[in-house]
């Protein structure tokens, strides 16, 4: 158990946070995954996409990305 000295496993949201497991526990499910992932912020999310695409796979990506957001699809994937 987690005291004044001892962390627990969701001591800092960044790294773990019980609502985002359940979510990702959820989409997982009804994906029929063996796992989900969520990210904290779009740029997250794309840095992560940028890590596992291999060449030639194609990303789908809606068209409200912000600048930055653009800016680094078109530099990786561009």
């Amino acid at each position: 158990m987690p005291n004044a000295i001892e962390n627990g496993p969701y001591d800092y949201t960044r790294s773990e946070n019980p609502t985002r497991d359940a979510s990702e526990s959820l989409l997982a499910k009804l994906d029929k995954a063996d796992r989900a992932l969520c990210f904290t912020s779009g740029m997250a999310a794309l840095s992560a996409i940028s890590h596992l695409a291999q060449a030639g796979e194609k990303i789908v990506a809606g068209d409200d990305l912000s600048s930055s957001q653009r800016r680094l699809m078109n530099a990786f994937f561009g």
